[in-house]
């Protein structure tokens, strides 16, 4: 009985990380996607997208993590754990719609070309950066064995590289000059 207590009170504390990080990605995407349209910045955009689809999955994970306690049923007898296997496949689909959107927006600024305000995205970026930072710190566990919680990281490890990309980013135009 002990072992089943404890396996709940991991599971009640893997779903409070999942929806503390989830807060703070789904906070700072609106903000992502403002910086991005008022400083024109696809970077920013796509990297708020990548933080969409972590905002889906961090929810889809904890949804999954809150399913996968339950019990088994007379319908289900091995129990809800596939739902975590589900969380996962629907966040596939979705980063593959998402990715279809981003390079569909890449090729049309490829053609017509938009200004961009270099400092204004810098800043959204280092921000994001933050961000990003404390998402992995409230998820990151060393030896975290639940393969749910190390997708959850995972993906918040992609949008802190995202976020160092758009840094990168907005560093070579403001200093080169191109597309402002």
């Amino acid at each position: 009985m002990d072992n089943c207590d404890h396996h709940h009170t991991k599971d009640n504390s893997n779903t409070r990380r999942l929806l503390w990080a989830f807060g703070v990605i789904v906070v700072f995407m609106v903000v992502e996607i403002i910086g991005g349209i008022l400083s024109g910045s696809l970077a920013l955009l796509a990297d708020a997208t990548h933080m969409l689809t972590d905002g889906l999955a961090l929810a889809l994970a904890a949804s999954a993590q809150i399913l996968a306690a339950r019990p088994a049923d007379n319908k289900l007898h091995f129990g809800y754990r596939r739902t975590q296997v589900l969380s996962a496949f629907v966040n596939g689909i979705f980063m593959a719609v998402l990715l279809a959107w981003i390079v569909y927006e890449a090729i049309r600024r490829s053609l017509n070309p938009i200004e961009i305000n270099a400092p204004l995205m810098l800043g959204v970026a280092i921000i994001g950066l933050g961000a990003n930072v404390v998402a992995f710190f409230i998820l990151h566990r060393p030896g975290e064995r639940d393969l749910n919680m190390r997708g959850a990281l995972l993906h918040v490890i992609g949008d802190l590289l995202g976020s160092v990309a758009a840094i990168i980013a907005a560093i070579v135009i403001w200093t080169t000059g191109w597309m402002q």
